[in-house]
């Protein structure tokens, strides 16, 4: 069975971080509707910007964005030789 584990902010860490800082959920995963995708996460990477996220901190990040799922497959090229700054991200239409 596959469940849907999800880990909560609950409250903005003030100096060091805690358990107390989240909640941990478990449920059922949810269908997808009409227009929708479900997606499985299977790593997730945490570093110093996500603590300045879950204190306030505003940060810009640059996107850069291919267009139409035919380019998907391109999505990755030039990454490891730094070819992209910021946030690659496919949109489709």
């Amino acid at each position: 069975m596959t469940v849907n584990r999800q880990i909560l902010l609950t409250e903005t860490p003030q100096g060091k971080l805690a358990e107390s800082h989240f909640k941990f959920f478990e449920g059922k995963v949810p269908e997808a509707k009409d227009g929708e995708l479900l997606v499985r996460t299977k790593l997730i990477s945490l570093d110093a910007a996500n603590r300045a996220w879950m204190q306030g901190a505003k940060i810009k990040v640059k996107k850069d964005i291919l267009e139409g799922i035919e380019n998907t497959p391109k999505a990755p090229i030039g990454l490891p030789a730094g070819g992209n700054v910021g946030k690659r991200m496919v949109k489709i239409s």
